[in-house]
């Protein structure tokens, strides 16, 4: 989602399968200090999010999976999915029943994320 933001122009289309909202997410205080030096400002600057509010994608599509017991990752990828459309992206969210953040969501997010894409790319 990072690079779709970043370049629309490039990436028309992204997909999130049980991802992550921003990079570091699961150590955001780590990379606060170690990446960024202690600037909150430098590294919200380069979270998705923070670049969705700022543009308007009315050419990317965005497919978000995530595993419904995943509590740690799903309800903030729900979130960066709701910001996706709320800056003009078409989004297609898949939770996953009864999947966890690995494998099984993997498996099954990125065969329903292909499958959705797929005319838009003309490989139907």
């Amino acid at each position: 989602v990072s690079f779709g933001a970043k370049h629309p122009d490039l990436w028309g289309n992204v997909m999130s399968v049980s991802g992550e909202a921003y990079p570091g997410f699961d150590h955001a205080p780590d990379v606060l200090a170690n990446v960024f030096h202690g600037d909150q400002g430098a590294y919200d600057a380069v979270k998705p999010s923070t670049i969705l509010a700022k543009n308007h994608y009315p050419d990317t599509w965005a497919f978000f999976s995530y595993g419904t017991d995943d509590h740690y990752f799903g309800p903030s990828l729900q979130e960066l999915a709701q910001q996706a459309a709320a800056a003009g992206m078409t989004v297609k969210v898949d939770p996953l029943e009864n999947a966890g953040h690995l494998m099984p969501a993997v498996r099954g997010g990125l065969g329903a994320g292909l499958e959705w894409l797929y005319p838009r790319t003309g490989l139907s």
